[in-house]
Parts: structure tokens; sequence; C-alpha cells
């Protein structure tokens, strides 16, 4: 009989949970079962025998097809030859018969993000755009299908089709300068090859070394981006 994991997807009478804690006895010792989470939190105990492995997506759920776009699952899996395949339609109402390896879950994107907001690049020269993996941009406009940001220090302002997978919302903490935005806490690389971690201090931004803690002889953040840009975020 099939075992499953703890926060494996499964279904259960045709709706999609997920599997919180099992196996075991079950029913009196009829049989075993496993206690399983489903939508709005809601808890229930199910045998094993009532339970199958749930599909890679679902109607609806939002995808990354082929690292460059994103469509919405209708339909699926299909038997494909070696893999199976998914009918997807785009957000331009077109529809394409994607194979499972080539798709993965999108992360929150254009249709949730706003003026102001910020989004991170996923790959360097995403869309053609001057920009590395990691860089940060902020949302300055979002109009007829296409996401306009400026961030990379007075480089350009670049713009994204919404239906692009190049780019992810990002709701980390950021400091900004020169319209350059910079995430804190995580290391940068300088012109140099040398590395910075930037943080915050009563509210004015500092980068110190990696290998030693906060004190009152880093530099600025204006200081760090002013003598050793470009500086690039290290994956």
């Amino acid at each position: 009989m099939t075992e499953y994991k703890v926060d494996e997807k499964v279904m259960f009478r045709g709706v999609p949970y997920s599997i919180v804690y099992g196996p075991f006895t079950a029913f009196a010792g009829d049989c075993t079962g496993y206690l399983i989470r489903g939508e709005h939190d809601r808890h229930y105990m199910a045998r094993t025998s009532d339970l199958e492995k749930a599909p890679a997506y679902v109607k609806g759920q939002r995808v990354c097809i082929f690292g460059s776009s994103l469509g919405f699952v209708e339909s699926g899996p299909y038997e494909h030859r070696t893999w199976p395949c998914w009918l997807v339609k785009d957000s331009d109402g077109f529809y394409s018969f994607a194979p499972e390896n080539y798709m993965k879950p999108a992360t929150e994107h254009a249709s949730e993000v706003r003026v102001g907001d910020v989004i991170r690049i996923l790959r360097d020269r995403a869309a053609g755009a001057g920009v590395n993996k990691g860089d940060l941009l902020r949302v300055v406009a979002v109009e007829d299908g296409v996401v306009k940001t400026t961030g990379n220090g007075g480089g350009g302002n670049w713009h994204f089709r919404k239906s692009s997978a190049a780019f992810e919302k990002f709701n980390g903490e950021v400091a900004e300068y020169n319209e350059a935005l910079y995430e804190l806490g995580v290391e940068y690389e300088d012109k140099d090859g040398d590395r910075w971690i930037f943080y915050s201090r009563d509210s004015y931004f500092y980068g110190r070394e990696p290998e030693t803690s906060a004190d009152n002889m880093d530099e600025s953040l204006a200081y760090v981006a002013e003598r050793y840009s470009p500086l690039k975020r290290v994956e």
C-alpha cells in the first residue's frame, strides 16, 4: 500500500490536501490512516485507501513555462512520450501544450505588483534588459500589460511584459541610494571582488564585511555605492 510523507500533497475524494501526520493504525484497527489538512486549515482523518497522489498542478494554477513566460493550467496531465504534459493558457489567451519537466509554480508576480512595489530579477539579462540575477527594481508604472521600473543605479529604466517570468515580487527589506536598491542582510560583491552586507541602524544604512559584526567603524551605504559600484548580489 502506498505510503505518504508529511507535507506531501494528496487527493481525498477529489479535493487536494496535504499530509500532516501518519501513517497510523486507525478506525478500530481496521486499516492505516493519515491526518490531512485542507482548505481553511481544516483537518480530517482519512483511510490510506481513500488517498491518492495529487497531480503536480491543478486547474487555474499560475505556472512558469520554459523559464520565460507565465500561464495558467487549464487541464492535464496528459501522457506524451516520456513525460506528462499540461494544457496551459497564457495571459494573452493563447494555449500551449507544456511538458511537466519544463514547468514550475510561478511566484507572486505582475498581477499583484503596484506602483512603489519592488521586484527581483530572476536571471541575467532578463528580457534583454541590462540587469543581473538578484537585482532589485522599483515599479514606477503598470499599464497596457507592461511593468515599468527603475532602480539599478540610474543605469536605465527597464520595462517588462506582465507575462514575463523574468522577475518576482520582492517583500524583503531594502536600502536605497541613487535609485539603486539593495537587499539587507545578504552579500554583495563590489568591482574589486570584495564583499559587503548592508544593514540598518538608527534609520541609516551601512555596509560591513561579511565576517565582521556591525559597529561604528562600518562605511555608509552612500560611501560604498559611490566608491565600489557596481555591486552585484552574491547568489
